[in-house]
């Protein structure tokens, strides 16, 4: 059942507002959607637009409550239809950041077996991204997560979605930096930069691209790059307000204050990432912070060790 164009445009400027960082905009724009949709009665209306609210509070590290609505969500969605499988992959997106790698796994996959039963194959393509970032790169298959990131990467091409194809070139670049194939994550930096820029200045996917090449600038050796590149992604995740890119720049910084001999603000740069990492619970940047913040504190004149984390 198709939306009424009045919601349909509500959701369309919800993810612009998104796409450009405005996530506080997007959300009120997807909450207007949402009283237009329940006052239809139409559950699968209703359904898709609690979608869109669930999408911009996880962008916003708003995690139980895009959780709630994405649950609301499906419980409202047909078994066969767009709605359903978009709230499986919020789900997923969650789990992936807070509970459990194996549950985002299940989400994903099943997520991606209804898109391929109902021939929808953004939905697919998204669920591909979400198991390369969301489930392969943290346990470390980077084989597994290029396979999947590079596969959404061609069906993002072939459907023209620039918007999408940011989010497969950046876990492709990161891959690749972390595994220190730097020719390739600059290559494909290149094409993400090109991509990114369509959206205009001070978007998720600029702050990413600048996150990205400080990353590299700092493994050649070029610490005054990374911080100026550090601090411009920093910049961008402090405007929009996106946990994921807020904590992983301050780690940048930790890291590169670590790298000139900072010890001391290295540790703090760490603790800072800490925070906000306990405050969203993303529990798998809670271990990234906790590990930059040891590494910090070993380099301090006495060594302290960072607490231990708690379940």
């Amino acid at each position: 059942m198709s939306l009424p164009s009045a919601i349909a445009e509500l959701i369309d400027e919800s993810y612009a507002l998104e796409r450009s960082g405005d996530l506080s905009t997007a959300l009120r724009r997807a909450q207007e959607a949402l009283d237009q949709a329940q006052a239809s009665g139409e559950a699968e209306w209703i359904a898709t637009v609690l979608n869109r609210i669930a999408g911009a509070q996880f962008r916003l590290g708003h995690y139980p409550d895009a959780r709630r609505q994405a649950q609301e969500a499906l419980n409202l969605a047909p078994p066969q239809s767009p709605a359903r499988a978009e709230a499986l992959l919020i789900l997923g997106n969650c789990a992936a950041e807070t509970d459990s790698l194996a549950d985002a796994e299940a989400l994903y996959q099943h997520a991606a077996d209804l898109s391929r039963e109902m021939g929808h194959t953004v939905v697919r393509m998204r669920a591909l991204h979400g198991m390369g970032q969301g489930v392969y790169m943290p346990r470390g298959q980077f084989d597994l997560a290029l396979a999947a990131e590079n596969e959404a990467r061609r069906i993002a091409g072939e459907l023209n979605l620039s918007d999408w194809l940011c989010f497969p070139l950046t876990t492709i670049a990161w891959v690749y930096q972390i595994t220190g194939r730097y020719q390739r994550a600059h290559e494909t930096l290149q094409e993400l930069g090109r991509v990114a820029a369509i959206g205009g200045p001070g978007s998720l996917h600029q702050g990413y691209h600048h996150y990205l090449s400080a990353n590299l600038a700092l493994d050649e050796v070029a610490a005054e790059q990374a911080r100026i590149l550090y601090t411009q992604a920093c910049s961008i995740a402090e405007s929009i307000g996106e946990p994921g890119l807020n904590i992983d720049a301050r780690l940048g910084l930790g890291r590169y204050h670590r790298t000139v001999g900072n010890a001391a603000s290295a540790r703090d740069w760490a603790s800072d990432a800490l925070s906000l990492a306990d405050h969203v619970s993303y529990r798998h940047e809670q271990g990234k912070a906790l590990i930059e913040r040891g590494r910090a504190a070993w380099l301090l004149p006495k060594p302290t060790c960072a607490p231990r984390f708690k379940s």
